[in-house]
């Protein structure tokens, strides 16, 4: 009879590390997205940041300062529950020291080094 608790209290465990990250992430994500925001900002500096050693992966970081001298750093990212594929286009666009309206998801998560995604882009 202990044998089979502890078994069962063991599946538990194992289901729950497994499957509370993946609800967290689904969840963090549907409320990041609600989240939108437009910024225009004057682009200082842009930076590709490859990752994973099997599978790389990369995203993109804009670098840039607010009107009022405030500086603001952005991610682009694909995002496919926005439906947005064009991570590269939009970062071929972006041009340095020029002013930009970026159209963001998203929020600043420092613990997660995250920040506020690119959905679309306006040229000033």
């Amino acid at each position: 009879m202990m044998k089979r608790i502890t078994l069962w209290f063991a599946l538990l465990v194992c289901l729950c590390l497994v499957l509370f990250p993946w609800i967290n992430a689904r969840l963090y994500a549907d409320y990041a997205d609600k989240i939108e925001n437009s910024v225009q900002i004057k682009v200082t500096w842009k930076e590709r940041v490859s990752y994973g050693q099997i599978f790389q992966q990369h995203y993109y970081l804009i670098y840039g300062e607010l009107a009022d001298g405030t500086p603001c750093v952005l991610q682009n990212t694909d995002s496919p529950h926005r439906n947005k594929y064009n991570g590269s286009d939009i970062y071929q666009q972006i041009e340095i020291g020029q002013i930009y309206t970026f159209f963001t998801t998203g929020e600043r998560e420092p613990r997660r080094a995250k920040y506020p995604n690119i959905i679309s882009i306006i040229d000033n």
